[in-house]
């Protein structure tokens, strides 16, 4: 029959899921909702429209309407940039078409900077037979809950099985499949309504009937950071094995499955059950980021131990030739691939890592075209009521 797997978060006592491994992990999909959980949030491209709109708007909206904030631009800039708070930077957007204008950039910046809704915190996808658990999963005070769980007597179908997975049904809370967004009556006009709920809240995407741009998961600059282990796969190794067939989501989704029994409905006969990374905490960094960040600290880069894995993984059920025409990935480094300083003198020293070489443009760029494009008739729209 199978035993089914939740997705839990063990720092915000929150999980969701519940379907059979067979179900969840070759098929897709799956790996879209893991990766908008922890990847840097995204200008939803909606927003992009909207910024045309309000573009055009500005060009007919004098100064005089800013009333007390009839201010220049220079100052108005200033004033946005000491805004942290990306629900205040969004409310002063929308205040007026020319605000939009001034304060689009810092909005921006902002929503890069938004925290995805579970970074660097525990992860793992649980089995209902799970009995043992990840060393160091739980804390003291977290695995005394459990283990008093565990003593209490059955009562009826209440407690049939008193393991880690009702332990979590009956103490954490179940993510709901929609996020909590507010009424749409802030602003008076609709559009302004649905930038405001775009713009402020980037760190629910995956929570809403949303998943970022094709190019922007799939792009080569992305690292799967594990934070508890110090290792990495790098998204430029994902494309030299299987193109876009699959992503850092799924590469994820992967390894953080734990169970005591190996019932996992795939062909795959290797031990999924028991990932290797269940329980740990995760970040998703662009390479110039983690650079800059973390280069000092002694990371291992795991990228090729980890996708004979996936392949393994995937070739199990879908054959293998899947996906048709892939490069292997033994021993397969890309070119763009970096290398960490390999002694602790040399980390200590500060010595940079080194950068990817710069493309000239590749097919992961579309997604920042497209926003560039949307940006560039905003202007053009602009200009021409200017003239007009």
């Amino acid at each position: 029959m199978g035993q089914y797997w939740t997705f839990v978060n063990i720092d915000q006592k929150e999980y969701w899921g519940g379907c059979k491994l067979g179900e969840m992990i070759p098929c897709g999909g799956m790996g879209d909702a893991i990766i908008t959980l922890i990847l840097p949030p995204d200008i939803d491209p909606d927003l992009f429209r909207i910024h045309a709109n309000m573009l055009r708007r500005a060009s007919r909206t004098h100064m005089n309407e800013l009333g007390r904030l009839k201010l220049p631009i220079e100052i108005l800039q200033m004033i946005f940039c000491e805004i942290d708070c990306l629900e205040d930077a969004a409310s002063l957007c929308l205040a007026n078409s020319m605000l939009w204008v001034t304060g689009w950039d810092r909005a921006r910046e902002l929503v890069t900077q938004h925290p995805a809704r579970w970074e660097g915190q525990r992860m793992a996808c649980i089995g209902d037979d799970t009995r043992d658990l990840p060393r160091g999963l739980l804390e003291p005070e977290e695995m005394k809950a459990f283990e008093g769980f565990r003593a209490l007597p059955a009562m009826g179908d209440r407690l049939m099985d008193p393991n880690f997975y009702t332990f979590m049904c009956a103490h954490y809370t179940e993510r709901e499949r929609s996020s909590k967004r507010r009424a749409w009556s802030i602003f008076r006009h609709w559009e302004q309504n649905k930038a405001f709920d775009l713009l402020a809240y980037p760190g629910v995407l995956g929570f809403r009937q949303h998943t970022p741009p094709h190019s922007y998961i799939h792009d080569r600059r992305w690292i799967l950071l594990n934070l508890s282990k110090k290792e990495y796969v790098r998204s430029s190794a994902v494309l030299s094995a299987v193109g876009d067939a699959i992503h850092l989501g799924d590469v994820l989704f992967s390894q953080i499955c734990w169970s005591t029994e190996r019932s996992i409905s795939v062909c795959y006969e290797g031990d999924i059950h028991r990932g290797a990374w269940a329980g740990d905490r995760f970040s998703i960094k662009a390479i110039e980021d983690f650079e800059r960040e973390d280069s000092k600290v002694k990371w291992t880069d795991v990228s090729d131990r980890v996708m004979k894995e996936v392949l393994a993984i995937w070739r199990a059920e879908y054959g293998q030739d899947w996906p048709a025409g892939a490069p292997e990935m033994e021993g397969n480094h890309d070119e763009d691939a970096y290398v960490l300083q390999e002694n602790s003198e040399a980390d200590s020293d500060g010595d940079e890592v080194q950068s990817e070489e710069e493309e000239p443009h590749s097919e992961d760029d579309e997604g920042h075209i497209e926003h560039n494009s949307a940006e560039k008739k905003g202007m053009e729209a602009t200009e021409e009521v200017e003239e007009d």
